[in-house]
Parts: C-alpha cells; sequence; structure tokens
C-alpha cells in the first residue's frame, strides 16, 4: 500500500507538475482525502458503532468515525430490538419516556424517541468515516485504493490547472482523468461489494 508521499508523487507524475507550479502538495493531499470519502459512499464495508445511554437521556452524541448510519439498534440487559432511522430533529409535541423506538440523526446529535427511560446501549451499524492522511507516511484507509485516490486527485487538479490556463490540452486532459477515475470506483465498487456480500447498500440520500 502506498503513503502518502508516494501518492503525491505519483500525482504529480500524472499532472507533469514536478515544481508544483500549479498544484501545491496541500491540494493533492485535501483531493486524496476527498477520494477516500467517495469511495465511503459506495463501500458496502460496515462497522459497529456502540453507545452507551442512560435512562432520562434527550440525546448522546453522534461517534466521530461514523460517516453514515445504515441501521441501529437498542439494547436493555438481555432485551435488543431494531430502531427506525430518522434524519433531522424530531418533531417533539411532547417529550415522554419509554423503549425507543426511533434514531434522530441531526449533525452531531443522535435523539432518541420516546426517551429511554432505562439504562441501555445504543449500537449503530453504518460506514466509518476513512481517516484522514496527513503524515508522509500515512496509508489510506482502504485497500487497493491507491491508484482510485490518484486518479481522482489527477482529474481534480486537472480541473485547477485548467482554471487558470483555459487551455485546451488541459481541458481534454481532465476529462480524460474524470472518465479514468470514473471507470475505477465503479469497478471498485463491485469488488467491494463481493467481499462484503452480506451487507445491503447503506441509505446515502443526505450525501447527494
Amino acid at each position: 500500500m502506498a503513503t502518502l508521499k508516494d501518492l503525491i508523487k505519483q500525482v504529480r507524475d500524472n499532472l507533469q507538475d514536478y515544481t508544483a507550479a500549479y498544484v501545491s502538495d496541500t491540494m493533492i493531499t485535501n483531493y486524496l482525502n476527498e477520494a477516500q470519502v467517495k469511495l465511503s459512499q459506495v463501500s458496502f464495508g460496515v462497522d459497529s458503532f456502540p453507545v452507551s445511554v442512560t435512562a432520562g437521556t434527550d440525546y448522546v452524541s453522534r461517534p466521530a468515525s461514523l460517516l453514515a448510519p445504515q441501521k441501529a439498534y437498542f439494547r436493555v440487559q438481555d432485551s435488543q430490538w431494531e430502531l427506525d432511522i430518522s434524519h433531522g430533529l424530531p418533531e417533539d409535541t411532547e417529550v415522554y419516556s419509554g423503549y425507543p423506538d426511533t434514531a434522530y440523526f441531526a449533525g452531531s446529535k443522535i435523539y432518541l424517541r420516546p426517551v429511554p427511560g432505562s439504562d441501555g446501549t445504543l449500537t449503530i451499524a453504518g460506514t466509518s468515516r476513512p481517516a484522514g492522511m496527513t503524515a508522509q507516511t500515512d496509508t489510506p484507509s482502504f485497500q487497493d485504493a491507491d491508484d482510485i485516490l490518484a486518479a481522482y486527485a489527477t482529474w481534480k487538479g486537472y480541473a485547477l490547472i485548467y482554471a487558470g490556463k483555459k487551455d485546451r490540452d488541459s481541458f481534454n486532459l481532465m476529462q480524460e482523468w474524470n472518465q479514468t477515475y470514473t471507470r475505477m470506483r465503479q469497478e471498485w465498487g463491485v469488488l467491494d461489494a463481493q467481499k462484503n456480500p452480506s451487507t445491503s447498500r447503506v441509505q446515502r440520500e443526505w450525501w447527494e
């Protein structure tokens, strides 16, 4: 697996911008990290995020590494059940306590309704937010994705170059790398689905 330093060099080779005349290392790093989030949107990998909940708690903090929830469950002692998932604030006319049946995801908070009447554990199954690469020795969060990340960063790099130069060659290369990235991302998504056959596609309407 390539390091951030390796990926930056690969992108520079693609752009033929060896002196950072048009695209800085910082911009390339940002594009590479953006590409990781884009891969998360087609990933079938699902992780578990348990959150302890105290009786009477109106809301809990959303796990920082949770990118997109797929399912939610609430457990009280030996009993566990699935919750409905909604996005946005609950429309409370009267807050009452009991056994939660819905988890409302609103920004950095997760509201449970009814408010839990007993201590319990909220467990969320969903897509993890990929760790951003910052140090030169950092590596991507995804396996077999080096070339896809580099293709995305190259496409964005040529878009930046074209914005400055307005020349036909940069425009054509921007289009070509966009097509290359799109194809590679789709192929990666198929392979990822094969690696995770038991999971269903994560709901992503709110990503658009």
